[in-house]
């Protein structure tokens, strides 16, 4: 090591790799081990963000294009941030290629045009809880909602009114995840329809996100009532120049030509831009939605026909556990959640 460090062909960095990666803005390759697995998703993004920019991705002239390359505990990529990177797995044919404990190898090429700081945008930090009687008040709204023969979801959603964030704060896990770091960021897209939006709660992790990419978001959803709320949060934070808000069904919201059936789309605003052809969005999204709507094979493929090429369709919802599927628990929470308008299936998850 001394020797090398002699002949300047090994510099010595006391600090984490990205601090080494500051050293020049050429590398070739990054070898990264399997730093990633103790680390969270945003100690990953922090790092990725820092080592990017410094890595050859082949666009300047005579420049090599450069790859980065992890080993992993797990058998799968572990994090969205990696996940991005659209890295390939190193196959492992006869155990020579890895070190024995460690189940993967990946690599990922460095392409241009794309920056990792846009996954350190921040949120709006804001947190809801309800009081006792607002949790009530929502009971109350399930369990009508299960007596009635004829299911209303617009009324199931406007008789729960300002209680509706606060009981589904901790019902809906991992939302934030899924904003800050399963979406493109890094590749800036320019349009995005959130489908069965309601109150655009999750929008709030990523405020800073669409502030600084400048995306245009579409807000679609049945329920009026859940949309004006909505319209209340996108004013509060300042991004209603970006929002359009769209009251619609989303089997309902386009022709077969592709353009938006204009008989089944109503605008909560006046001058805003109106939902783009199917074909032309770079992000659909749907959270803890496609479990509430029956036709969900339908729903899914017009959100897949909405998207351009390139284009990336994110989904968060429930689903039973895969590895006790007929245990009691999983009949409970089937049961359960169905006096909320949710209907676990588990084609879901092999669609």
């Amino acid at each position: 090591m001394k020797e090398g460090c002699k002949r300047k062909a090994v510099t010595l960095v006391h600090g984490g790799w990205a601090d080494g990666a500051q050293l020049r803005n050429d590398f070739t390759i990054a070898s990264l081990l399997d730093s990633m697995d103790w680390m969270p998703d945003s100690m990953i993004a922090e790092n990725i963000a820092r080592l990017y920019p410094q890595l050859s991705d082949g666009s300047k002239k005579g420049s090599k294009q450069a790859v980065i390359f992890w080993r992993s505990f797990a058998t799968k990529v572990h994090s969205p941030v990696l996940a991005s990177l659209r890295p390939d797995h190193v196959p492992d044919l006869d155990g020579r290629e890895r070190v024995g404990w460690y189940l993967s190898q990946w690599v990922a090429k460095v392409v241009p045009n794309v920056n990792y700081d846009k996954f350190l945008c921040q949120g709006s930090g804001n947190t809801f809880q309800n009081t006792p009687a607002q949790d009530a008040k929502v009971i109350a709204a399930m369990a009508l909602h299960a007596l009635r023969t004829e299911k209303s979801t617009v009324e199931f959603y406007r008789s729960q009114g300002d209680a509706y964030d606060g009981f589904r704060e901790s019902l809906l896990p991992d939302r934030d995840l899924l904003q800050n770091f399963c979406l493109p960021w890094h590749r800036a897209p320019k349009t995005w329809i959130s489908v069965g939006c309601g109150t655009a709660r999750d929008i709030e992790y990523v405020i800073g996100h669409l502030k600084d990419v400048k995306t245009h978001l579409y807000l679609l959803d049945l329920s009026p009532d859940l949309l004006q709320m909505a319209k209340e949060r996108v004013e509060k934070e300042g991004i209603g120049n970006q929002v359009t808000l769209v009251v619609a069904d989303i089997l309902k919201a386009y022709n077969e030509n592709g353009t938006p059936n204009e008989s089944e789309v109503k605008y909560l605003t006046k001058d805003c831009k109106p939902l783009p052809r199917l074909g032309e969005c770079d992000l659909v999204t749907c959270s803890y939605c496609l479990t509430m709507i029956p036709p969900w094979e339908s729903a899914l493929q017009v959100m897949v026909s909405m998207l351009n090429k390139g284009g990336t369709l994110s989904i968060i919802d429930f689903t039973k556990r895969s590895d006790k599927p007929s245990h009691w628990t999983q009949s409970l929470n089937q049961w359960w959640f169905a006096n909320d308008g949710v209907y676990f299936n588990n084609e879901h998850t092999n669609w």
